[in-house]
């Protein structure tokens, strides 16, 4: 965990450990999706950091000389916890739960069968990868503005065939997705003419492994496309800069200034001194 936690996946801990594997809780703060959340000032209804814990059942999967471990998301920052506590028992265990199973790593080799022993050389080059990955994984979270990154997993009891493992919360702001974990969600506003070919192209992607090439028309709720925007708009009127403005909404400075530069450019104004005598002048605010 020591190891883990150095390359610079969050803190951790481990709280309790019955070793060979009977039961392991770990207690970690700033996991990935979790410090994304809070990075945009969002809170969820439910654990997201299924791919937190799916890199901890592979590791201790392969650790143990095992492919049973699996693992529960007790609770989560992202909800409002104080931290986000993983269980890992072994999947006989869990008494009908949703857990997250293990999924072998490419990192790890793609040898079914576990190696006979795990080399610190070996643990240390995989951690090094993932370290990699998970410092660009970050900043393309945390600068996703006009587009979104997410990941997906097959999830035959879902409607769509799919469940979100992973997102940017900048999918709110394109698609006025309220619940961006929700996959269902996903398709409830798409354009009429563009849903069939949509949820047809989806199920050909995870079911059969095709290749996804679609462009799609999302219609915003009016007050989802105009509600925050008129909010923002309201406080620059009030001379309030980028930081005050994310304090009053309880969302990231990032945000603030997403929704302040999505003004400027929606009413052709260069600074925010005119964007507020426009909006004046057309009675956008009073």
């Amino acid at each position: 965990m020591q190891a883990y936690q150095a390359a610079g996946f969050g803190r951790f801990q481990v709280e309790q450990a019955q070793w060979p594997i009977g039961r392991v809780t770990v207690r970690a703060t700033d996991a990935i999706e979790a410090w994304m959340m809070q990075r945009h000032g969002q809170q969820t209804l439910a654990p997201v950091c299924e791919y937190s814990a799916g890199v901890l059942v592979g590791f201790v999967n392969v650790l143990s000389d095992r492919r049973d471990v699996a693992c529960i998301e007790r609770r989560c920052q992202a909800v409002g916890d104080d931290a986000c506590v993983f269980e890992l028992l072994p999947a006989a265990e869990a008494r009908g739960r949703n857990v997250i199973a293990f999924t072998p790593d490419p990192a790890l080799g793609r040898d079914p069968t576990p190696p006979p022993t795990f080399s610190d050389a070996r643990l240390r080059e995989t951690l090094a990868r993932l370290a990699a990955s998970e410092s660009l994984l970050r900043s393309v979270i945390e600068n996703a503005r006009h587009f979104a990154i997410y990941r997906v997993q097959v999830d035959p009891d879902n409607p769509y065939h799919g469940r979100v493992v992973l997102t940017s919360p900048s999918l709110r702001d394109l698609s006025g997705i309220e619940d961006i974990y929700d996959f269902s969600a996903w398709f409830a506003n798409l354009h009429p003419e563009d849903a069939p070919r949509i949820v047809e192209a989806n199920r050909r992607a995870l079911d059969d492994g095709a290749a996804y090439n679609q462009v799609a028309r999302h219609r915003l709720p009016a007050e989802r496309r105009h509600g925050r925007r008129a909010e923002v708009l309201a406080l620059m009127a009030q001379g309030l800069n980028n930081k005050e403005i994310a304090e009053r909404l309880v969302v990231s400075v990032s945000t603030a200034k997403f929704h302040v530069s999505s003004i400027l450019s929606k009413l052709g104004a260069a600074t925010r001194t005119k964007a507020v005598a426009l909006a004046l002048q057309n009675r956008l605010v009073t």
